[in-house]
């Protein structure tokens, strides 16, 4: 739609996956609802992955480098949805040299930037996405204060070694309408840090922290102050290992 690239609308091209409209971002696995889907960045759960009421998702394309959906027999370590589980990870950045990149769309503008902080041992990636939209809203109707969204995701990745391995990485976006003296406004944030053991060289041990968060605000008058606010959050702390025989 306007020619943004989407994560999740791509996933309609898979057999068993539904969206609930044309031009939109929820959507339904087997028949499943669309709160039954889990969606994860980097380990940590996103609990409102949309922006313009549905219409793009918080996922920004060029940051991500693995995407795995899980339609049914969805691994324990995942913890628990009924319908699916769509597990992202995002790129951890050039250990080689530093570029910057970015493109300018009618619904909005990305620009990101990654690159060695060590080289072949340390690297970074930050990047952001913020709507244009504003300007198209307010021809329709002059008391639009605020109409916008952004994303902004970022990763730190460390050799310590030959064997330890760790990352942090983390995620941050919103969503403000406003309208005269009323609005509404939502905000997720998650973040990851993990830690890479190769034990030996048929064991290997990955630890993982991670925390997320949403808010969503029901904004009844500007001027006082009067809000109305829905909060969850999670936090988590999980060690897996794999041997192989």
């Amino acid at each position: 739609l306007f020619g943004e690239n989407d994560v999740i609308k791509s996933l309609e091209s898979m057999p068993g996956i539904k969206l609930q409209s044309d031009g939109s971002t929820f959507y339904y696995v087997r028949g499943g609802n669309r709160d039954q889907n889990m969606i994860l960045i980097d380990d940590s759960p996103i609990y409102n992955p949309s922006h313009l009421l549905g219409l793009f998702s918080t996922i920004i394309p060029d940051a991500a480098t693995d995407i795995t959906l899980y339609k049914g027999n969805m691994p324990a370590s995942f913890g628990g949805r009924l319908s699916s589980v769509l597990d992202v990870h995002t790129r951890k950045g050039n250990d080689q040299f530093t570029q910057v990149w970015g493109n300018v769309g009618l619904i909005s503008t990305k620009l990101g930037v990654e690159g060695p902080l060590k080289k072949e041992s340390s690297s970074f990636l930050l990047s952001g996405r913020f709507s244009r939209l504003k300007w198209l809203f307010q021809l329709a109707d002059n008391n639009i204060n605020k109409f916008s969204f952004h994303d902004l995701t970022g990763k730190v990745n460390f050799k310590l070694n030959a064997k330890n391995h760790t990352y942090f990485s983390f995620y941050t976006g919103s969503d403000n309408y406003f309208s005269g003296n009323t609005g509404i406004n939502w905000t997720n944030t998650a973040a990851t840090i993990r830690w890479t053991n190769l034990y030996s060289e048929r064991l290997f041990i990955n630890t993982t922290l991670s925390a997320s968060g949403y808010d969503y605000f029901l904004h009844t008058d500007v001027s006082k102050n009067q809000r109305w606010n829905s909060h969850i959050a999670n936090l988590n702390l999980k060690s897996d290992f794999s041997y192989f025989i």
